[in-house]
């Protein structure tokens, strides 16, 4: 069954800590590896991995199998809606 979310993400240390778990949406879990660019972080509900990048970085400096992931919106984040525009009035 297809997913959502690829099965190794790459999101922003600020969405995470916003919107908890790219998969579950759970906000505790654990980091075994960092080097201060990324963090390899697991969910504690799910037990799925994610990368976490820090400010100003877009692709893990941690490499998953033969890639390194690049940064993608936080599946979790709402859109982002604009307003229609207002014509008229005075």
């Amino acid at each position: 069954m297809p997913s959502s979310t690829p099965l190794v993400i790459a999101v922003a240390a600020a969405d995470l800590h916003t919107f908890g778990c790219p998969h579950c949406g759970h906000h505790a879990g654990f980091m075994p590896i960092s080097d201060g660019r990324t963090t390899a972080w697991i969910c504690g509900s799910c037990d799925r991995q994610t990368y976490v990048l820090a400010a100003g970085v877009t692709c893990s400096t941690l490499r998953c199998g033969d890639r390194y992931p690049e940064l993608q919106p936080h599946p979790r984040r709402p859109p982002v809606i604009t307003p229609p525009y207002a014509y008229g009035g005075g």
